[in-house]
């Protein structure tokens, strides 16, 4: 199941329904689409893939994702589904979920710009 954040078919995130502009990631429990105008917090509890969607600007708020080194998990920490931007505040850390992923992909000829 992919859950859709902020999208007209939203889920899951701590704050609640499509409304909320907070996830917390130790809530989540399904691969998960952030949608533009998130802020991303918490620590990640479960073993899912989050991306953020094609075009997005997102908040990323003392995040923690560790992966697990382990061929079962073939993602990155952080996947952008195509051009996005993040702003970091706070204390961050991302790891892939396996030795060949980044911490951060962003597909081949898409751009991830970083706002301070």
């Amino acid at each position: 199941m992919l859950a859709h954040i902020g999208c007209s078919n939203s889920a899951g995130g701590s704050g609640g329904g499509p409304t909320a502009k907070t996830i917390d990631l130790s809530t989540v429990t399904a691969d998960t689409v952030v949608a533009d105008g998130f802020t991303i917090t918490g620590t990640l509890a479960n073993k899912v893939k989050i991306s953020i969607a094609d075009g997005a600007t997102i908040t990323l708020k003392d995040v923690t994702i560790n992966g697990t080194d382990s061929d079962s998990y073939k993602w990155a920490g952080l996947t952008c589904a195509g051009d996005a931007t993040i702003k970091l505040e706070g204390t961050n850390t991302v790891k892939g979920f396996w030795k060949y992923y980044p911490g951060l992909f962003v597909p081949k000829g898409k751009t991830l710009e970083r706002l301070s």
